[in-house]
């Protein structure tokens, strides 16, 4: 992986994921569903994160509202994860990752939505979605420092690939 990709994930994780948490009614602004949430995050307390785990997991962290007001949502997720390796301080800088657990790289693909709220003047319904595939996404799965799994991938190139429409399903 790049530094440049890395750095990437690395603000999307700190600056792009909630402000505040999903909640029930969350989507009815945006005339969407709610954001999908984790009951838990703690699965596998040890050893290898499978492909499941890390496609809900990434779901988790993917579906919300960010800073900007922006609904976030993925569908059809698709998910490899890679050998488990070291933590590396030069390309896995985030915040509260755990140090001392494996860091595991993750490729696949989803479809991606960022919402904006409904209200008729602007943002009209059925158009207020930038939305558009994530065919060759690359990311990582880490635990933080209370052994919570965390993910993120993204496909540098999809956004040039972005178009107006309505809400995922």
């Amino acid at each position: 992986m790049t530094k440049r990709f890395l750095l990437l994930v690395v603000l999307v994780v700190c600056v792009g994921l909630p402000l505040a948490f999903a909640q029930k009614g969350a989507g009815k602004p945006y005339l969407a569903r709610d954001p999908k949430t984790c009951d838990s995050r703690k699965a596998p307390e040890k050893g290898e994160i499978s492909a499941a785990q890390a496609a809900q997991y990434l779901t988790c962290d993917m579906e919300v509202i960010n800073g900007f007001g922006q609904l976030s949502q993925v569908t059809d997720v698709k998910v490899e994860v890679g050998k488990g390796r070291p933590f590396n301080i030069n390309t896995d800088s985030i915040p509260d990752i755990d140090v001392s657990a494996l860091v595991f790289n993750i490729r696949g693909s989803y479809n991606w939505a960022y919402c904006s709220k409904v209200d008729g003047t602007v943002t009209v319904a059925g158009k207020n979605c930038s939305r558009g595939p994530q065919p060759a996404a690359q990311g990582m799965c880490y635990k933080n420092n209370f052994g919570d799994w965390h993910c993120s991938m993204r496909d540098g190139a999809a956004f040039m690939r972005m178009v107006i429409g309505p809400p995922l399903e």
